[in-house]
């Protein structure tokens, strides 16, 4: 019988898409081209996606070599995407009130 998803690979694809996504938006908060809405608030955000990151290449390398649990390996799977979305959402349609949502995912820093 074969197996229809494999919790595996889907961990190891997904931290690929993962580390992409927070990588630009790292990369594109220090080129100021996004931003959290908080003002000088957002280094906390960025602060929680390094340290997040860094979490999850630490996880991922000792649930797929040290566990044997298909739930643990579930939750953490969808612990990564939750997190992905979340941060996506909050540089895009949960801006905070010093930058609010405008339809633009990047900054632009003019009058309209």
């Amino acid at each position: 019988m074969k197996k229809v998803f494999n919790v595996e690979k889907s961990i190891k694809y997904y931290y690929i898409v993962m580390s992409v996504i927070l990588s630009l938006i790292i990369l594109l908060f220090i080129f100021g081209l996004i931003t959290f809405g908080q003002g000088i608030g957002d280094l906390f955000y960025i602060a929680l996606v390094i340290i997040l990151y860094i979490f999850f290449a630490i996880a991922k390398n000792i649930i797929l070599r040290k566990t044997q649990s298909l739930i643990f390996r579930y939750v953490f799977l969808i612990l990564m995407v939750l997190s992905t979305i979340y941060f996506l959402l909050r540089v895009s349609i949960l801006r905070g009130v010093e930058y609010p949502w405008n339809g633009h995912i990047l900054y632009e820093n003019k009058v309209e």
